[in-house]
């Protein structure tokens, strides 16, 4: 390799600098799942019953999978862009909440809709940037990456929870503000650093031992912090010494910061050389292919690239090419096999995901909201991990994982027709693990089958199935059946704001359990036919975008 060509690369931020800084901006963009925390709040200062919650909720469901846009301009201008753009709506939308539910403020229902579809969107649109850019990065390591990034996105609502419990905690308002102004700092900081790097940096045909070892000691991390993080949302909520509280939470603050630097250095020494940063020795004796930048001229020559490189046959029965467009997928019966399988899936967590605090309340369960969104969250994370180990480690194909998934998703879901304080529990649980596994595998699913050229606006169409689902299930079902149920709140004490219409017993929501359990049957048929269309897939020679 010439000299120019390794000054080059000397100047780029190496791909462990980069695995780090994509994954601190991940742990940002799953806020929306800190839904509950701030919900009830929400809904006494805005005046609303349970359906007028669950409308603000669908549009931040929506806005949270609406990808379709972000992929386009992803795929378009590369992940700076998506990143810095993210960042700053999702700033504009919780910044936005803050203000607007201000003392003594009702605005109309279409105020609050909008600005949590922006802060959701906001987050969206950091998800795709970090994350193509990261499965770009990873070569044959790209299931442990997507896992070990989803785990954080996951877990982040977690760890904010236990913030607010700590430091905020009765106010939501200031919660609001944290939800705005912490993501946009980390993606500040981090912008820099996040790029996909060429094709002769990464050596993607073959594993890297170095980039493996990595991502295990990353995922062990990850572990530790789920363990440690629910542990303190568990225990500290009662705690009555403010010293140990705060203690408890720098400590974990610390344990965000401190293991990743020492975990990725020792990844570095495995296999680094040349004086560049987590750059395999072995990729820079390779033959140098075509770079691939984040801007249009990247896309030229690329484009040139493809003309001279042997065509790749066909994944999927009945089309012309392994590298389908978002027209092609729209026509692809593949595509809506799995579309409507995390529709179903998806929407049944979330209707249980944005009822926590309304679930709980019902059945009489003494825990608060926010230990069930932490209990959510880690579990929400440990699938993601857990099923981006499997699949590195496997080699069954991986639509039967979702079947998996959707089986144990359905089982959640019947249990919850009865549901009781200690059944809740187990639950959130089960149900964390279940659509965590969901999340760690599309990614990587939309690149073996419809390949990885229009990945971005590919799996942004496919992320919008979660949003259908919050719709059906949540909006038009979920909320009418508990309004249905709720009976007028004694009147409140004066100075303090009414509580509006509560529902108390297990009729709130049994009916709405019910249609979700019939929801995710029909689901896991969906995903059992699209494993049986695509198995040819998972048995023939994988081309290296696709490698397991």
């Amino acid at each position: 390799m010439e000299a120019g060509a390794l000054a080059s690369l000397a100047r780029r931020p190496g791909e462990s600098v980069v695995l780090l800084a994509g994954l601190w901006v991940m742990m940002c963009a799953g806020l929306h799942y800190s839904f509950a925390t701030f919900s009830e709040d929400l809904r006494l200062r805005l005046g609303l019953d349970q359906r007028g919650l669950d409308v603000l909720a669908t549009g931040k469901d929506l806005g949270a999978y609406f990808g379709v846009v972000q992929g386009l301009f992803h795929d378009r201008f590369g992940a700076r862009p998506t990143v810095l753009i993210g960042a700053t709506v999702q700033l504009l939308g919780y910044g936005g909440l803050f203000a607007l539910t201000g003392e003594g403020r009702h605005p109309p229902l279409w105020q609050p809709f909008l600005l949590l579809f922006l802060s959701a969107n906001g987050a969206g649109w950091v998800d795709m940037g970090v994350l193509m850019t990261l499965l770009h990065n990873s070569g044959a390591e790209r299931a442990m990456a997507s896992g070990v990034a989803k785990a954080l996105l996951g877990l982040g609502a977690s760890v904010f929870s236990l913030i607010y419990v700590v430091f905020l905690k009765p106010d939501a308002r200031d919660y609001l503000l944290l939800c705005g102004l912490a993501p946009f700092a980390v993606v500040c900081c981090a912008l820099p650093f996040l790029e996909r790097l060429p094709r002769e940096d990464l050596h993607q045909a073959k594993r890297s031992p170095a980039r493996a070892a990595r991502l295990w000691c990353l995922g062990a991390w990850v572990c530790v912090l789920c363990v440690y993080n629910f542990l303190c949302n568990a225990f500290l909520q009662n705690e009555p010494s403010q010293h140990v509280r705060v203690g408890a939470t720098l400590g974990l603050l610390a344990l965000l910061t401190l293991p990743p630097m020492g975990l990725l250095s020792l990844g570095m020494r495995l296999g680094s050389s040349v004086g560049v940063v987590g750059v395999d020795s072995e990729a820079l004796l390779q033959p140098a292919e075509v770079e691939r930048s984040d801007s249009p001229d990247g896309d030229a020559a690329e484009s040139d690239a493809t003309t001279t490189a042997p065509a790749t046959p066909p994944r999927l029965r009945g089309q012309r090419s392994s590298e389908l467009t978002v027209g092609a997928c729209l026509r692809c019966t593949e595509f809506w096999l799995l579309f409507w399988a995390l529709a179903a899936g998806a929407g049944g967590a979330l209707v249980l995901v944005n009822n926590l605090a309304q679930l709980g309340a019902s059945i009489g369960s003494t825990a608060g909201a926010e230990t069930l969104v932490a209990l959510f969250s880690v579990c929400n994370a440990a699938g993601r991990l857990g099923m981006g180990a499997v699949g590195t480690l496997s080699t069954l194909p991986r639509p039967a994982f979702l079947v998996c998934a959707l089986v144990v998703m359905t089982t959640v879901q019947l249990g919850l027709t009865e549901a009781t304080p200690g059944r809740l529990h187990l639950a959130v649980a089960v149900a964390g693990l279940s659509f965590g596994s969901l999340w760690s595998f599309a990614p990587v699913v939309v690149g073996e089958l419809f390949g990885e050229r229009h990945a971005g606006a590919i799996y942004g169409c496919l992320g919008t199935s979660p949003a259908v689902g919050s719709f059906l299930l949540n909006t038009l079902v979920a909320g009418r059946v508990y309004d249905a149920h709720s009976r007028p709140s004694p009147p409140a004490p004066p100075g303090a704001p009414p509580s509006g219409p509560r529902c108390v017993g297990g009729a709130c929501f049994r009916l709405s359990f019910q249609i979700c359990t019939l929801a995710c049957a029909a689901g896991t048929v969906s995903a059992l036919i699209l494993l049986k269309r695509t198995r040819h897939v998972y048995k023939q020679d994988a081309p290296p975008a696709s490698s397991r």
